[in-house]
């Protein structure tokens, strides 16, 4: 049997998404306390978005900072550390040259960079006009409103590339803990994928994948719940054993670990604790425990693996017409009753659009947005900022929206100030099962 490189089994958070800080990432690569550094680059319309950049430009459609990433960590991997992430979004392949560049500019001869290709499912969901529920349609009634399909990929492609001795890797709509369960796998020095270990890594990959919200992102709420140093929060690090994930941090970096941020990312995006689905696994959560050792360290254990599900999620991704936002803000003295009466004034201009505006609200910032009320609105308010969004199906209509709304600038209610507008396309995402069999997974590396 083929050796391999010897690597401590401890995983870095690197990224929550394609935009996150890098600095704290840097500080945990440079730090000397993990073997690998795990980024999760997607959200789940990140690959339409992507996707409808790769149609306009070729050469577009991957996370553009994967070449500075690679860079920043370039120390990290000169030492034999291992970056893993979904860095090629919609274009794995300009993904692939980018990484390969950034290292030869950086010195970095010999650097083994791997790509795992595969996952579009497009031509295959059409070939079987699949059924889309939430759209109330099959997929090829959809036309030219239709955009992608890519399926959640598993472990194996990062598997493969490690026992080729990869150490920068990187692939397009990989699941988020799946990475993990590669890594964990190399760590652990195993041979063979069970169930119960791909519950380790999927565990030890969820709470990775949300960087800082589990060492205080998002917790914070004085003066109940105080997390220090949030400016330069840290990324989290995982320690694994066999049965054991342990979560830490930096003693240096800001935030803090602890049983109650570690209890609200587990639950996170999870719909069913006895039943988390993964390409890997089917784990089972709900018998989890939470103990800790030390200050800023949270160990959990107990998951359980069961047998992966047999068919993959695919995500389609839909034109679905036009997003129309419009703002403007009122002062003084009776500034909400005016914004009622803009309220009033712009649904009635629209009236003659009701068919081509699919859905329409209007919010008061700092009164309605959020819980849609306005009727304890505090006497001493004196400024608000007002938004009506809509929903339509054509451009056009989208136009009209914004025109009218910026009317009532000029000649509506008194105090009108700061109108703003634009228009975006609206693009949805929907699930649908694919066939294992349907999805073509291939892998290569490249020695910069």
């Amino acid at each position: 049997m083929k050796t391999r490189h010897v690597r401590r089994p401890r995983i870095g958070a690197g990224s929550a998404f394609a935009g996150d800080s890098l600095p704290p990432a840097v500080d945990l690569a440079e730090s000397g306390e993990v073997d690998y550094m795990m980024f999760d680059r997607l959200g789940e319309a990140t690959m339409t978005q992507a996707t409808l950049r790769r149609m306009k430009n070729p050469n577009k459609g991957y996370d553009p900072r994967t070449g500075e990433v690679l860079k920043a960590l370039g120390g990290y991997l000169r030492r034999g550390g291992v970056v893993a992430g979904s860095f090629g979004q919609a274009n794995v392949e300009c993904a692939l040259a980018e990484a390969v560049d950034a290292a030869r500019a950086a010195g970095l001869s010999g650097l083994r960079i791997g790509a795992m290709h595969g996952g579009d499912v497009l031509d295959h969901l059409k070939r079987q006009n699949v059924e889309l529920p939430e759209l109330g349609c099959r997929i090829n009634e959809l036309g030219e409103r239709l955009i992608c399909a890519h399926a959640y990929l598993g472990a194996e492609g990062f598997i493969e590339l490690l026992e080729a001795e990869a150490t920068f890797l990187l692939a397009g709509r990989i699941a988020d803990p799946s990475m993990a369960v590669a890594l964990t796998y190399d760590a652990m020095g195993w041979d063979e994928l069970t169930p119960q270990r791909a519950a380790l890594g999927t565990l030890a990959g969820h709470m990775l994948q949300g960087s800082t919200g589990i060492s205080g992102g998002g917790f914070a709420d004085p003066p109940y719940r105080i997390v220090p140093g949030l400016a330069p929060l840290g990324f989290p690090y995982v320690i694994l054993d066999e049965d054991a994930v342990q979560v830490t941090k930096l003693p240096a970096a800001g935030g803090l670990v602890t049983a109650e941020t570690v209890k609200c990312r587990v639950g996170y995006e999870i719909h069913d604790p006895r039943s988390y689905l993964t390409p890997d696994v089917d784990m089972d959560m709900s018998m989890i425990e939470l103990s800790v050792p030390a200050p800023d360290v949270v160990e959990l254990r107990g998951m359980r693996g069961k047998p992966r599900p047999e068919k993959l999620r695919a995500l389609v991704g839909v034109r679905n017409g036009y997003k129309a936002l419009a703002e403007g803000s009122l002062g003084g003295f009776g500034c909400v009753d005016r914004a009622k009466l803009v309220e009033e004034i712009v649904r009635e201009r629209l009236r003659p659009l009701e068919g081509e505006i699919l859905d329409l609200r209007f919010d008061i910032y700092g009164v309605s947005t959020m819980y849609g009320n306005a009727a304890n609105v505090p006497p001493e308010l004196n400024e608000l900022r007002y938004r009506v969004a809509a929903h339509c199906r054509t451009r056009d209509a989208a136009r009209v929206v914004c025109n009218e709304t910026g009317m009532v600038y000029f000649d509506r209610p008194a105090g009108v100030a700061g109108p703003k507008a634009e228009i975006i396309e609206a693009l949805t995402v929907v699930g649908v099962p694919v066939d294992r069999s349907a999805v073509s997974v291939q892998t290569e590396v490249v020695t910069a």
